[in-house]
C-alpha cells in the first residue's frame, strides 16, 4: 500500500512540474514598436514600420529589419507567469542562441537589458 501511495505521489509531482510550451500561440506577424536598454537606447517605432518577426506554427521564423532578412527555426519554453506575463526563453537555431521572452496578450518582449543588452518590444499585427 505504501508503495502505491508513493508511486501516486511521485506521478503527481512529475506531472505538476511539466513546463508549458507555446508554439502556435506566438504564430503570426509581430512588428517592432520599441527598443530599450544598452547604452541608453530607447527608440520608438511607428506602426507600419515593417521591422519584426513572422513566426510560423511549424517552428520557423523570419526576421526583417530594414533591408536585412534572417530565417531559421525557433522554439519557445515558458517557465513561469508573473503579473499576467508568460516568462521564458526563445531559442533561435540559426545562431544557437536563446533569449528571454515575455508575452502578455498581443505583445512580446525579446531580449534582456542585463549586460547592456537590448530588449525589443513587438506587437502582433496579424
Amino acid at each position: 500500500m505504501k508503495k502505491a501511495l508513493l508511486l501516486i505521489a511521485l506521478l503527481a509531482v512529475i506531472t505538476a512540474c511539466k513546463k508549458e510550451r507555446i508554439k502556435p500561440s506566438i504564430a503570426g506577424r509581430w512588428e517592432l514598436r520599441n527598443e530599450s536598454g544598452g547604452w541608453g537606447v530607447n527608440r520608438d517605432y511607428p506602426a507600419g514600420n515593417g521591422n519584426g518577426y513572422t513566426f510560423s506554427s511549424d517552428g520557423h521564423y523570419e526576421f526583417l529589419r530594414d533591408t536585412a532578412k534572417v530565417t531559421g527555426a525557433y522554439s519557445v519554453k515558458i517557465d513561469s507567469t508573473f503579473n499576467g506575463y508568460q516568462v521564458g526563453t526563445i531559442h533561435f537555431s540559426l545562431y544557437n542562441q536563446s533569449e528571454p521572452i515575455q508575452r502578455k496578450a498581443d505583445t512580446i518582449s525579446i531580449g534582456t537589458s542585463v549586460a547592456d543588452g537590448i530588449v525589443g518590444k513587438y506587437v502582433r499585427v496579424r
